[in-house]
């Protein structure tokens, strides 16, 4: 579970790091030189981004819930039980993220 753990890290991390990346790169240019699509395409791609990082935290949260269902009810420990619950609710409150940032909510 704590590989799992550092996977997540590693990836919002790395997803962090190219955020402040872009960031930083339209910070550094003179801003009467960037033109608008420019501007545009660096807000897709920190859209794109977002999404896909959102959807990456639904899938794992799928992953756990799939792990933890293939065990009887009878034979769930208290911590698979409180594990479940914990997926349960990441996975809706990161499709309703999702659903925020498509601005289908």
């Amino acid at each position: 579970m704590s590989t799992l753990m550092n996977v997540a890290k590693h990836r919002g991390t790395e997803s962090f790091i190219t955020v402040a990346t872009l960031v930083a790169v339209l910070t550094f240019m003179d801003e009467r030189h960037a033109t608008a699509s420019e501007v545009q395409d660096l807000t897709n791609a920190i859209q794109s981004d977002r999404i896909e990082r959102v959807e990456y935290h639904i899938e794992d949260a799928e992953r756990r819930i799939k792990q933890i269902v293939v065990v009887p009810v009878a034979e769930r420990t208290p911590y698979q039980v409180k594990d479940l619950l914990e997926a349960q609710y990441n996975k809706e409150m990161h499709l309703r993220k999702l659903k925020r940032i498509n601005g289908t909510d």
